[in-house]
């Protein structure tokens, strides 16, 4: 990677229910020079497992590329099986028809069933931004009850400009974007400029920006899950653009 779009070690999550009485949770790991993907869930609302993919995402992806997690929690072997993929951007921020395996499948010992959270969605971070945050452009996340199953969750931050809400089109709510250093009962304010993303500027202290979105029983997701996301690094290019390197930016 370039000396400017350097990979800081750490965890960055696109989506999840991660905090006390926690269920799952979609991230990227940077590892300092290359970027990887995890899955971790629990059973109890405080045990995590995680499924870690066996390779690392390419180099010379578009800035803007899709990102998939699948979890297995009952292989038919005893075990879970978790996969990982990545895409190149289709038309804007369509969801992509052709995905290609990232590493092999991950396979670990023992059926666990999802813990149901009451806990809403979080976009961008973890435990109302207090940790994990992104660091760069989220452009829509996708989740689905079952491999290849139902829709239950579907934000497009790219229809959208200037707004502090977002319409979830698969579940009938609503992701509410706040503002670093607000608390989930203030005002909510709009993090992104005005072009069509949301932007989550890396780690901002206790309430970092993030978007959320209310529980509900379409997403108490208790076995397989599918999660999703269009995702960038924090300089725009549009989604056609020539390809060049990715990266979770730091330093801005």
């Amino acid at each position: 990677f370039p000396s400017h779009d350097r990979i800081s070690s750490g965890f960055y999550n696109i989506i999840g229910k991660r905090v006390s009485n926690s269920s799952y949770q979609f991230r990227l790991n940077g590892t300092g020079t290359a970027l990887n993907m995890s899955v971790v869930h629990t059973a109890d609302g405080t045990t995590f497992r995680t499924g870690t993919s066996t390779a690392n995402l390419p180099t010379n992806l578009n800035q803007q590329i899709w990102v998939k997690a699948t979890v297995d929690v009952d292989n038919g072997a005893s075990g879970r099986t978790y996969k990982f993929y990545y895409a190149y951007p289709d038309t804007g921020t369509n969801e992509p028809t052709n995905w290609v395996q990232l590493g092999a499948d991950v396979v670990n010992a023992g059926v666990e069933a999802i813990y149901v959270s009451t806990n809403p969605i979080e976009i961008g971070s973890i435990a109302g931004g207090a940790g994990q945050n992104f660091n760069g452009v989220i452009h829509r996340v996708i989740m689905r009850n079952g491999i290849a199953g139902t829709k239950v969750l579907d934000v497009d931050f790219s229809k959208y400009v200037s707004v502090s809400t977002v319409p979830d089109t698969a579940l009938g709510a609503t992701a509410t974007i706040y503002e670093a250093g607000t608390a989930p009962t203030g005002l909510t304010t709009n993090r992104r400029t005005p072009l069509n993303y949301f932007y989550v500027p890396g780690n901002q202290g206790a309430l970092g920006s993030r978007a959320t979105v209310p529980n509900h029983s379409s997403i108490q997701i208790t076995g397989d899950i599918d999660l999703i996301a269009c995702v960038s690094k924090d300089t725009w290019v549009n989604p056609n653009s020539a390809q060049t390197t990715f990266g979770i930016v730091t330093g801005k």
